[in-house]
């Protein structure tokens, strides 16, 4: 009898947990606020990364770390967007044309291949980058949870 009861209680947990699965998968999580601009969040982590300001950022002036927080920004406003903002689109954002952006390519890809600084900036931006997309995500997902159950 006492094993009997033990296989229901059983059935019963592996009910519930297969009752939350198939939940979880009906009803997927659902991002309650509105998903950060990410331009706006990218270049956020590049003035952050250099330490210079946002009117420093946009300017034209062509200091190294000015000009390196642009180059990378172009490239990850270009991966992140899904290739839906246009060269134009990019330098938009800090007052630069398509040809600006297509430079700051151009650059960031020989110090790829050279292993230079540059490169290495990019790198430890795009990881904060998606450290704080993964963070925002992860946090909304976490609200939707279902409690536990007690037994």
């Amino acid at each position: 009898m006492d094993e009997q009861i033990n296989i229901l209680a059983e059935l019963i947990k592996a009910q519930k947990a297969l009752d939350a699965a198939i939940s979880a998968i009906l009803n997927p999580p659902k991002i309650k606020e509105k998903f950060p601009d990410i331009p706006k969040l990218i270049m956020s982590h590049c003035i952050a990364y250099y330490e210079i300001t946002v009117k420093e950022f946009k300017s034209g002036s062509r200091k190294r770390e000015h000009v390196f927080a642009r180059y990378i920004f172009f490239r990850l406003a270009k991966e992140t967007s899904r290739k839906t903002l246009s060269l134009a689109d990019l330098g938009s954002y800090v007052g630069k044309d398509h040809s600006s952006v297509l430079h700051g390519f151009k650059e960031l890809k020989n110090a790829e291949l050279t292993n230079d600084n540059l490169w290495l900036d990019f790198l430890n931006i795009r990881a904060n980058v998606t450290q704080s997309l993964n963070k925002f995500v992860f946090d909304q997902i976490e609200e939707d949870k279902p409690k536990e159950i007690d037994e």
